[in-house]
């Protein structure tokens, strides 16, 4: 994916899984976003590799039970106890 450099989507994209646009103005954020799809057209593997990237990315951190622990750290900032997943 092509993502602005800002919030979530920051960091979920990695340089191998996407390209992250700077926040900057629109005129220069679109034109960085038009380089990237020039770049694409003229070499698909690039789709494919980084296709593949953000597969593997996605099947590695965003497990279920990652998830579950995230929200379970959360619940012990809040109440102050650990619970049980």
């Amino acid at each position: 994916p092509i993502v602005a450099d800002n919030g979530g989507p920051r960091l979920t994209v990695t340089k191998d899984c996407g390209y992250k646009i700077a926040v900057t103005s629109p005129n220069q954020m679109a034109e960085e976003i038009a380089d990237v799809i020039v770049a694409i057209h003229r070499d698909r593997n690039i789709i494919i590799e980084k296709g593949s990237n953000a597969s593997k990315r996605i099947a590695t951190l965003y497990t279920e039970e990652n998830y579950l622990q995230t929200v379970n750290s959360i619940y012990e900032k809040i109440v102050g106890l650990p619970r049980k997943i």
